[in-house]
């Protein structure tokens, strides 16, 4: 009899741990810890400054303010839902590597983004800015694609200026633009080439520039291609003068007479560092880069495909495939590999900031532009632009060896 009870109670025993088995969670386990904060922020890096970068000026009046090209985006548009809200991102700090030197439009929107952002990120982490300027933005997007830690701490504006040159791996190239993990962009850009009113000779059109005198051009490594597509394209004689770290750089040199015209900027960034240059008449645009008709802000200025006439149908699949990136311009990324769950959430909130009046209202108060397409949309874009001829691409590699 004693050892039936000892065999009853053991049966109990066994059959109460199975049952408590059987109430307990399959699929939970122990959550990972958070991941360290990034401690590799130089000391250069700086918290938020205020909302206007250096260099830039409010618009004189509200009447300036440039349209956008497209009707805004709504916030219920939003590309991608984002995974459950997780704590990963409370109490750490994102760095944003910026490749240029204070002052131009992608350090303006990078203190804005940092200024505006972390609220849509659960945690509501910090964010710092980290200029790391030089080869119109190869260094800081090479750091960003090959040696920041893909936690999802480091993000960066991707100079998309930088599209030809990756398309045939020219000097210095260390990324593949299809590889970054994108987040989202900030504009539409229609970019121009222009001069000022101290150019040699009297240029009032475009073809006055065709076999005209010499004129010095502000560019970067980014940039150097406008000038010398135009030159081989339509036997313009302007000459391209770099290695100037950033906008506020350049246009410093304009003022000062060192050359007299620059390519590859929107009227609108134009406008938000210096309003009074295009009113005044002292920069004048005299070739315009879009896809999608005459920029607004200088109805006047042709597109570069009127002039087809003028040069090759391969020049001109050059032209178009360079103008793709400014249609999905100032994008944002982390580095390739960084987790997709954390991706989704920036994303989102990347989106949502797009969609913040005050967000918006700091742009455009210095004349400069929010109208992104949706993440499909723009994804989808930037992804046709890198499909190319081989004939163009052979036109295209020698403008970056």
């Amino acid at each position: 009899m004693k050892s039936w009870k000892v065999l009853i109670g053991v049966m109990v025993l066994a059959l109460a741990l199975i049952a408590a088995a059987c109430n307990s969670d399959p699929t939970a386990t122990t959550r990972p810890t958070a991941a360290p904060t990034n401690t590799a922020v130089p000391p250069t890096a700086t918290a938020v400054p205020p909302t206007l970068a250096p260099g830039e000026t409010p618009q004189p009046t509200a009447t300036s303010r440039p349209p956008t090209a497209t009707p805004r985006p709504t916030a219920t548009s939003a590309p991608t839902q984002p995974p459950p809200e997780t704590d990963f991102f409370e109490g750490k700090t994102i760095r944003i590597i910026v490749g240029s030197v204070p002052g131009g439009g992608y350090d303006f929107f990078s203190r804005i983004v940092a200024k505006h952002m972390p609220q849509y990120i659960p945690g509501k982490p910090s964010m710092i800015i980290q200029n790391m300027p030089g080869a119109g933005g190869l260094i800081g997007n090479n750091f960003l694609y090959n040696s920041a830690k893909p936690d999802g701490l480091t993000i960066s504006p991707i100079h998309m200026e930088l599209m030809g040159q990756a398309l045939v791996k020219g000097p210095g190239v260390q990324l593949d633009f299809a590889n970054f993990e994108y987040l989202g962009h900030i504009q539409q850009s229609k970019p121009n080439c222009a001069i000022t009113t101290e150019a040699e000779g009297n240029i009032t059109s475009f073809e006055d520039l065709i076999g005209g005198p010499e004129i010095p051009m502000g560019a970067f490594a980014s940039t150097t291609f406008f000038v010398d597509l135009l030159n081989e394209a339509f036997g313009t004689n302007l000459k391209n003068v770099s290695g100037y770290g950033g906008t506020g750089d350049m246009f410093i040199a304009v003022e000062q007479g060192e050359v007299h015209g620059f390519c590859g900027y929107p009227a609108s960034s134009i406008v938000g560092a210096r309003p009074e240059w295009i009113s005044s008449g002292y920069v004048n645009p005299f070739i315009l880069f879009s896809l999608a008709g005459p920029d607004e802000i200088i109805p006047d200025t042709p597109v570069f495909d009127e002039f087809e006439d003028l040069t090759t149908p391969a020049y001109m699949e050059v032209f178009r495939a360079l103008t793709i990136p400014y249609a999905v311009f100032r994008p944002f990324g982390a580095p390739p590999g960084t987790p997709e769950d954390r991706v989704l959430v920036l994303r989102d909130a990347f989106w949502k900031t797009m969609n913040d009046p005050d967000f918006i209202s700091d742009a455009e108060r210095v004349g400069r532009p929010v109208n992104p397409l949706p993440y499909d949309q723009f994804i989808a874009a930037l992804m046709a632009g890198m499909q190319v001829s081989d004939e163009a691409l052979a036109i295209i590699r020698p403008l970056y060896e």
